[in-house]
């Protein structure tokens, strides 16, 4: 497979949150030593409560599902 065509490492991992149309990226292993979820403003947060959140409004602005709970 062409190098262009592989996916991104930050799209792989298994802490990233997904909500209906939203994905909130785990960045992890940065070489400036900082990890949590990209959210966004440019802001990083390590509150799994608030990434997911945060998930769930950008999912409510795409028009995805509907998310209960």
């Amino acid at each position: 497979m062409h190098q262009d065509c592989q996916p991104s490492k930050p799209f792989e991992d298994f802490r990233n949150i997904e909500v209906g149309l939203a994905r909130v990226i785990y960045e992890g292993d940065s070489w400036y030593g900082l990890t949590g979820w990209r959210i966004p403003g440019g802001r990083m947060t390590q509150d799994r409560e608030d990434a997911y959140a945060c998930a769930v409004a950008i999912n409510r602005m795409l028009g995805g599902v509907e998310v209960t709970a």
